[in-house]
């Protein structure tokens, strides 16, 4: 087979369509350098199937802000230190190509750099690129690398990572192989750039379900760190297609709106966010105004605890929880989560929708007084009553009702913790498509820095049309001159 993790052939978009072809085709070879040119080493890493980008992109909570409007967005959060958080406030700031080439070939990143200039001195602030655009042709493919390399040159290594492929258009992408190799091309540019830097894929949900199957279909799980999901997603039937097609990405919201109102805002953000504590979706980016923004990050903070570490839920039969009778038909099973702080070991309730008081008992081992925290109002206060019994290790906790979210924080009174973690790894072998998607990071990498080659090829086609037939195979000697964008192919010998 052609050694695909060390050769040098064609540039990177010449080149993925040659990948595609040899692959649909079954031709096997090698390649050497006349020139050649030190060959890249490819690490695979040791427990996730993503080639590069963090583990978890845009974890937590996020502000979009927009190019386009005024620069304000920035100086909200300079007052909002979040230094000493395990993960970032994060900012996704949305760009159209329209904006930063303003005729074919012509770039003005002026404002772009002005706008993260502001970001860059903001300690516990990243930002994302969400890059819109719309599909290009294969045949117009040429001009959108050379647009984001301009684009990667101009930001440098300060963006965490870039959110692509959010449709421009009412009408979904068609054909899907061409979005499909507009993603993955785009991906593999944005990597070979930076290869810290994690990518999402944007709008996810927004048009039918089918389209993700028809891009999984297509691979492109091997190019994305993370799906983000539209707001206005059917969430349970897209996490079902990503959990059986690619279980190991990681899920986002983009684009929560917030409303004009702060009072409304603050109950919008703590709703949305609580849905999803403790579920597949690990972070989510809201969208208002900037005085509404502002309006919530002091709920933020109030719940740091809550946002800024990885919940697990509980299993109710495990720990024996029950609710009194009064409150098991007035509140949706959906309305309360049982969660456990990964870090932190603290066990926390969450609920709404009660209208009158009830009674929360459960299995808890340290014995503490809960205390309820109401996000809403950014207040504390005691229960209404708690007992625990040390035989049985049963805590009994006398809750409000509340029209929104409240939360049962066994966290906040000192006493004992211990915390004892263990992790089992171990190394996967990546796919097919993986080392396809690896080379061709490299091979990008490679084309910024040389412009011209010459590349002597050895190839093997291997023909097996049926059992009944005999098999024949073909060898043949080539050789290719590459300069730029061109290419050239001599048959030496066959």
């Amino acid at each position: 087979m052609v050694d695909w993790l060390t050769v040098k052939n064609q540039p990177s978009i010449s080149g993925m369509i040659l990948v595609r072809w040899i692959v649909a085709f079954g031709l096997c070879g090698s390649i050497t350098l006349e020139r050649p040119l030190e060959a890249q080493q490819l690490d695979f890493p040791d427990s996730t199937h993503r080639i590069s980008g963090i583990a978890t992109p845009l974890w937590g909570v996020g502000f979009d802000d927009l190019l386009a409007s005024p620069a304000n967005l920035a100086a909200r959060l300079d007052i909002f230190s979040s230094a000493s958080w395990i993960h970032p406030i994060h900012v996704r700031l949305v760009v159209s190509r329209a904006e930063l080439e303003l005729a074919p070939g012509h770039y003005d990143f002026d404002a772009l750099e002005a706008r993260l200039a502001l970001y860059e001195g903001l300690v516990g602030v990243d930002v994302y690129l969400d890059i819109r655009a719309a599909t290009p042709s294969p045949d117009e493919i040429g001009d959108w690398v050379r647009f984001v390399r301009e684009l990667l040159w101009h930001v440098g290594d300060f963006i965490q990572g870039y959110i692509i492929g959010v449709n421009t258009s009412d009408v979904e992408p068609s054909p899907v192989s061409d979005y499909a190799f507009f993603l993955k091309t785009t991906a593999v540019e944005l990597r070979a750039s930076d290869e810290r830097a994690s990518v999402i894929l944007g709008g996810v949900g927004a048009q039918s379900n089918g389209l993700l199957e028809a891009l999984y279909d297509e691979d492109i799980g091997s190019y994305i760190d993370a799906a983000g999901l539209a707001p206005s997603a059917a969430v349970d039937e897209v996490l079902e297609i990503i959990d059986r097609r690619d279980p190991g990405c990681v899920v986002i919201m983009l684009g929560v709106t917030l409303g004009d109102s702060v009072s409304l805002a603050v109950r919008r953000f703590v709703s949305a966010h609580f849905n999803l504590l403790g579920t597949r979706v690990t972070g989510a980016t809201y969208s208002g105004e900037v005085q509404v923004v502002e309006g919530i990050l002091e709920t933020v903070v109030f719940l740091r605890d809550l946002i800024d570490q990885p919940l697990a839920p509980l299993d109710e039969t495990t720990v024996g929880f029950t609710l009194s009778k009064s409150v098991v038909g007035n509140m949706a099973p959906g309305c309360y989560r049982l969660l456990f702080g990964l870090e932190s070991a603290a066990t926390f309730f969450v609920y709404c929708g009660a209208s009158d008081s009830f009674e929360l008992s459960l299995t808890e081992p340290t014995g503490l007084r809960p205390v309820i925290r109401d996000p809403v109002k950014r207040r504390r206060r005691n229960p209404d009553f708690f007992s625990f019994d040390e035989i049985s290790r049963r805590a009994t906790v006398g809750l409000p009702g509340a029209n929104w979210p409240l939360v049962v924080d066994w966290s906040l009174e000192d006493g004992p913790v211990l915390l004892s973690r263990t992790g089992v790894s171990s190394p996967l072998l990546p796919s097919l498509t993986e080392i396809i998607a690896r080379h061709q990071q490299a091979q990008a990498t490679q084309d910024v820095l040389v412009s011209s080659y010459i590349a002597n090829a050895t190839i093997a086609q291997n023909f097996r049309p049926n059992v009944a037939d005999p098999a024949f195979d073909v060898m043949t000697e080539n050789r290719f001159f590459v300069a730029g964008g061109d290419t050239e192919f001599e048959e030496r010998s066959f």
